[in-house]
């Protein structure tokens, strides 16, 4: 593994205000999420405490004891003893090492009687729902690949389809995490790793889940100073498109031409083996031939063609190469890239009307994914679990029927005019769905704000995953019954009910 070393001493460790260490302000605000019970919050204001403090440090030693903390109140004693054992690494102070000793073997009493439910690991409910398709093994073997002067390239199945059903897990092939998400998940393959991170010797905004992910990371951005760039993803596909080149920008460059003659998609290469010379190559072939905008305007061409990661590019043949790509990953990215996004749950003691939140943690580009077509009333949603999307069925699909999903507003939240314009100044289309042919109504009130997904310590999967089930029938039940605005409200009530069964960080803590 290449080396990444960057001198603490330049960083800015100290707060102006009151000469507190910057670590140290993270730690005790984290201290105070702790005690009100916020624990997803508290954990990553210890990962920035972390990611701020000097290796091997006294301060670097109390964030991961107190990460130890949150893991043992939450009975994950796997990462308490971890993190136990990185603060006895660093720790001078004989009382604290005592502490340490004390919880190290309380947690070693309690891994023997910690009785654990099988809904502990997500992976026992997210499956394909069918028979996975022999080449991709990632969606199921109904799913095919059509194109028409209307649509252009879509995806419809050729068997009738459920609510629930899962039809595809697929892991993004470009993505970062943003920098306002950058202490939640790793930076090289998003993994949260229940928020149980190495950080960076490079930069406080990168954190990684493994050894693996930092070799990986350190590979394909060459030199440290790259590091602080990981958040962009532009320059993530970049970097990682020439490591699949062999650092060769002219290889690149007739990967580029290549796709301008001939689009190839997913469906055109045999991906089971991941071993594979070609695989990863076949990968980018695919990614490159996604769609693009139709037009770029002259201010995005002039910033591209004076990007800040040109700069770290000395021969100006090779920089020339950089920019043609770089502006032809703009191009996809804004028609193709989806977002990757945090639900933040309730919780009892700050329960407001408006009880359902969500952020953006990241942005990724699917091979899969990217190929379904667009209704401002779908029939696909997405969730993003582990490091993949879980795409799985709203609402019935018969065999033959095009797959949706939302690149956006759904019709329950703007006017179809609304809609309609953001979708032609953003994707270059009119949005001829049923929602906009059938000119929706909106709702001005999303009931589920009244029944909130609380997480509590009673909190059961097994609830969540019977009022998914209910939800599923009823969808079936009343689909000519209900209006579409009760059918699309308990649609998106599933998409939250299987945030939680797929217990994301906010919904474990």
């Amino acid at each position: 593994m290449k080396s990444v070393t960057v001198s603490r001493s330049s960083l800015e460790k100290f707060s102006a205000s009151n000469g507190q260490s910057v670590s140290m302000k993270f730690r005790i605000e984290g201290d105070s999420l702790f005690e009100d019970g916020k624990l997803f919050e508290a954990l990553e204001c210890y990962n920035k405490s972390l990611s701020w403090a000097e290796l091997n440090s006294r301060d670097s030693s109390l964030a991961y004891e107190r990460r130890s903390a949150v893991y043992f109140r939450v009975k994950e004693y796997e990462l308490c003893l971890d993190n136990v054992q990185s603060a006895l690494s660093c720790c001078e102070d004989n009382a604290r090492t005592e502490s340490l000793g004390e919880r190290k073997k309380m947690c070693e009493e309690l891994m023997g009687y910690d009785q654990r439910n099988i809904d502990a690991d997500p992976s026992s409910f997210f499956k394909l729902s069918y028979q996975a398709n022999d080449k991709i093994s990632f969606i199921v073997d109904c799913l095919e690949l059509h194109e028409s002067k209307d649509f252009g390239r879509f995806i419809i199945t050729n068997q009738d389809l459920q609510p629930g059903d899962i039809i595809a897990i697929e892991e993004p092939f470009f993505r970062t995490v943003t920098i306002e998400a950058a202490h939640t998940r790793c930076t090289n393959c998003l993994k949260s790793n229940k928020m149980n991170l190495i950080p960076s010797t490079a930069s406080q905004t990168a954190m990684f889940c493994s050894k693996e992910c930092i070799e990986v990371a350190t590979n394909n951005f060459f030199r440290a100073e790259n590091m602080l760039k990981m958040h962009d993803i532009k320059q993530r596909m970049l970097f990682e498109a020439l490591a699949i080149c062999g650092g060769s920008f002219d290889k690149l460059n007739q990967l580029m031409d290549a796709t301008d003659f001939r689009q190839s998609t997913v469906f055109d290469f045999d991906l089971k083996n991941p071993q594979h010379p070609l695989y990863k190559y076949n990968l980018l072939m695919s990614i490159m031939s996604l769609s693009q905008i139709a037009t770029v305007s002259d201010e995005v061409v002039s910033y591209l063609s004076r990007h800040p990661i040109l700069n770290s590019i000395e021969d100006g043949h090779d920089k020339e190469i950089a920019q043609r790509f770089l502006l032809r990953c703009y191009r996809i990215l804004t028609v193709n890239s989806f977002g990757i996004e945090w639900v933040v749950p309730a919780r009892p003691r700050d329960f407001t009307k408006d009880t359902i939140v969500t952020k953006l943690a990241g942005d990724a580009l699917c091979l899969f994914g990217s190929l379904i077509n667009h209704s401002c009333t779908p029939n696909v949603d997405r969730i993003f679990v582990g490091n993949k999307f879980v795409f799985f069925v709203r609402r019935p699909i018969q065999s033959g029927q095009q797959l949706f999903v939302s690149y956006g507003a759904l019709f329950l939240d703007i006017p179809r005019e609304i809609r309609q314009q953001n979708l032609k100044d953003e994707y270059g289309f009119v949005c001829c769905c049923e929602a906009c042919a059938g000119d929706y109504p909106t709702a001005a009130i999303y009931p589920w704000t009244g029944i909130p997904l609380v997480v509590k310590e009673s909190s059961e999967v097994s609830e969540w995953k019977e009022e998914f089930t209910r939800n599923c029938l009823k969808i079936v039940k009343k689909q000519h019954v209900y209006s579409h605005s009760e059918l699309c409200l308990i649609m998106m009530r599933n998409v939250y009910l299987l945030v939680a069964i797929a217990k994301t960080e906010p919904f474990i803590f």
